[in-house]
């Protein structure tokens, strides 16, 4: 909570470019780590034949691995000569210090040779893999020891991290209003509720329709007026533009709920009215005006002025 707080204070006073620039640095970060740690290059058999761009290289290649040196000379600890063999049949040889068949997956440097296709049956002699294998004649490779793992690198947070620097920016051009509403709040204590006859600036929204950084909606104006009979209104809402006010009646099912609006620069509280069919989000210049509606909107049914007044004549 704390951090979402500062985030969005750090927003509300124009630092959205910061918040940008450091979401676009956290996302070049591990970008930056991936570029400079080097890799061997995914490679096959026919990559190779086609032609190797120089002398030697760092690739990794996968496929079925049998060992063609005898067990006598591994066991002697001679250099172990292996053959890697692609699914299409194409295969190479590998020079490793150890057996490498229970690998699918090795890495290693390429080197030139001049035979070592007949070096591979040579050495494997009945040990040689059957089938129709094309062992490439050019190239063998010497097998790092240990095998470099692949790469695993996750970019779920690259993309989280830009995507919400999208949302800003996109925000910080056409805005974006979030209303919150804590249906659960305990009615606040203390308040003092608008008298009779007394108004408040209210802002009549419609959430939808704010979508600039700032409220663009018309102050009207909010008053308790007084009742001569049970069917008079409580409270009546003027709007710009509108001839008619908006009249609250109240009744048990009448709720008044508090909350916030957030726009890019605005932390706005707000009132919902629900009333007699009539639902209203009020924005208010401050907590202390959402805090004395909340406490008129709660006021206990009281008689009305005309009733009270002939009671105080017949006592």
């Amino acid at each position: 909570m704390q951090l979402d707080r500062g985030i969005r204070r750090v927003i509300r006073f124009g630092g959205v470019w910061v918040v940008v620039s450091v979401l676009l640095l956290a996302a070049a970060i591990p970008a930056s780590i991936e570029a400079s740690e080097r890799q061997p290059l995914g490679q096959r058999v026919d990559d190779l034949r086609d032609g190797f761009s120089a002398l030697s290289g760092w690739v990794r290649m996968t496929g079925e691995i049998t060992t063609l040196t005898s067990p006598t000379a591994v066991a002697g600890g001679q250099q172990v000569q292996s053959l890697l063999v692609e699914p299409s049949g194409d295969a190479i040889l590998l020079l490793a210090n150890r057996e490498l068949d229970e690998l699918t997956e090795i890495t290693g440097q390429v080197s030139n040779s001049a035979n070592a296709a007949d070096t591979a049956r040579r050495v494997g002699g009945p040990r040689f893999p059957v089938g129709d294998l094309e062992v490439i004649d050019r190239y063998v490779i010497t097998v790092d020891d240990p095998i470099v793992p692949a790469d695993r690198q996750t970019w779920a947070p690259v993309w989280v991290a830009l995507g919400v620097a999208a949302v800003l920016v996109v925000g910080r051009r056409v805005g974006y209003p979030v209303v919150r509403l804590r249906p659960d709040a305990p009615p606040p204590a203390g308040p003092r509720p608008l008298a009779v006859g007394e108004p408040m600036d209210v802002r009549p929204l419609e959430p939808q329709e704010e979508t600039g950084p700032s409220l663009a909606a018309p102050w009207g104006r909010l008053e308790r007026v007084p009742r001569h009979r049970h069917t008079d209104p409580y409270f009546e809402l003027r709007i710009p533009g509108q001839e008619r006010p908006i009249q609250f009646r109240r009744h048990r099912w009448s709720r008044a709920t508090p909350g916030t609006l957030w726009t890019i620069r605005e932390r706005v509280p707000v009132v919902h009215l629900h009333d007699w069919g009539i639902e209203v989000v009020l924005a208010l210049r401050s907590e202390a005006d959402r805090d004395r509606l909340l406490a008129s909107f709660a006021l206990d049914d009281e008689a009305p002025e005309g009733a009270a007044a002939e009671r105080q004549a017949r006592a």
